[in-house]
């Protein structure tokens, strides 16, 4: 249903992820736009909607709230972190939520999750490279380097993603960075959780 003008929809459904199936349904009967994953809301707003909807994690919020400025801050952030049922606000509340407006837009988009994608947004030196911090560098092309505060030196690598943090080293071919996931889920398993 229009609103002002046409320029905005009130949200009859929100579906995140359709089946195939079902996107196909969309698609065909060109009444549905495409959610690029960027929301606005008033903060009391979204508040009340995870209040309503998403109770564990309105519950580990305001236990974060209230040790805002305190000592123990930091060791209730990182408990109550870890204890939150990990789950989008797409689908535990998007799905659900009534009084949504969308608007439509036409404009270049790129949803950045990935290495990959990280690569492909930024600024390429000559051999297409993207480099942050400051690798060492030979015979490497169009690779992503991303070094934090020690001596990383690559040589003779095309189409890999290096990434240097304090406490982890990921390296991997560009094709292959959706595999971070399963590294993710690896770390967790054999317990080192700290380095995420």
């Amino acid at each position: 249903m229009p609103v002002e003008d046409g320029k905005a929809y009130r949200v009859r459904a929100f579906a995140e992820k359709p089946t195939f199936e079902v996107a196909e349904q969309f698609f065909s009967t060109n009444e549905f736009l495409w959610n690029s994953g960027i929301f606005i809301w008033r903060a009391d707003t979204i508040l009340h909607y995870i209040e309503d909807l998403m109770p564990d994690l309105y519950a580990g919020l305001e236990e974060i709230r209230q040790a805002l400025g305190t000592e123990s801050y930091p060791r209730i952030v990182e408990r109550v972190y870890k204890q939150i049922h990990s789950e989008s606000i797409d689908y535990g509340i998007m799905e659900h939520a009534s009084h949504v407006i969308v608007l439509e837009g036409n404009f270049g988009w790129s949803d950045v999750g990935s290495w990959e994608e990280v690569y492909n947004v930024s600024k390429k030196d000559e051999d297409g490279n993207v480099l942050i911090g400051d690798p060492i560098v030979k015979n490497v092309r169009n690779s992503y380097i991303e070094v934090d505060d020690r001596v990383v030196a690559v040589i003779g690598l095309e189409n890999v993603i290096v990434i240097d943090t304090e406490d982890a080293l990921l390296i991997c071919q560009r094709s292959q960075c959706q595999e971070v996931k399963w590294v993710v889920e690896k770390i967790k398993h054999i317990g080192l959780q700290k380095v995420l």
